[in-house]
């Protein structure tokens, strides 16, 4: 019975991501639990190392992982299919498990150093969504405490339409200037933390994926509400 509910949540994750969508390039579902492997489930296979952060398994039965904000985090490598995309979406489910507000350095992605690359950070001044093409651009979410215990849906969306921020499939933060991608970089993208600061983020991460090309808004807000209920949400 229980083989068959893992099966059965399997396939229901990998239809609510469309895993055979050519322009995905991650696809790290939460199943199975276990191991020190983060397996990518896209057709590009960009597995991740995970570093310290523990498998946790959901009343959905989706596995999640539990970073402890001091050391944890997934090392996804520098794999090509990530590298230097001038259009692209990141999605990622999380789950603060203390309060994150504009009062600690932490870090959910991130590609590369201070001012190259790719990534998402808290700072005590603001919640940012960086990119780096020569030129640093900076996109601050709204004021806000990601509140413990609640599981959430970040968006990021960037290329020639603009540079985006959605929370929980809507809007949150746009820049319609910034229409470009990020510098190629030898560094290696990080879930949980970034490399260059040390910063690590106390959060739980579910499924997170990559797409080379900005998804429609539409398209993020589908994600989102077929893929709630997996959360609780």
């Amino acid at each position: 019975m229980i083989a068959v509910r893992e099966r059965l949540l399997a396939r229901d994750v990998e239809v609510a991501r469309g895993r055979l969508d050519p322009s995905m390039v991650l696809n790290l579902t939460g199943y199975p639990g276990g191991g020190s492997i983060g397996q990518d489930r896209s057709l590009s296979r960009n597995n991740g190392t995970i570093i310290g952060a523990v498998w946790t398994r959901l009343p959905s039965g989706l596995w999640c992982l539990s970073f402890d904000g001091v050391d944890d985090f997934i090392n996804l490598g520098n794999p090509v299919s990530l590298e230097a995309m001038n259009n692209g979406t990141i999605l990622m489910w999380f789950m603060p498990t203390a309060d994150i507000a504009y009062t600690a350095e932490k870090a959910f992605i991130d590609k590369g150093n201070t001012y190259i690359g790719f990534g998402y950070q808290i700072t005590p001044a603001r919640q940012t969504f960086t990119l780096y093409d020569g030129a640093t651009h900076n996109l601050n979410l709204s004021a806000r405490t990601w509140a413990a215990g609640t599981w959430y849906h970040l968006g990021l969306r960037w290329g020639t339409l603009g540079q985006f921020i959605f929370v929980n499939g809507e809007i949150d933060a746009q820049d319609l200037s910034s229409t470009g991608g990020y510098s190629a970089t030898a560094t290696n993208w990080n879930l949980g933390r970034n490399a260059n600061n040390k910063w690590y983020a106390n959060i739980m991460i579910g499924q997170t994926s990559a797409y080379n090309r900005a998804l429609s808004a539409l398209e993020m807000s589908n994600y989102y509400q077929n893929e709630k209920h997996l959360f609780g949400v």
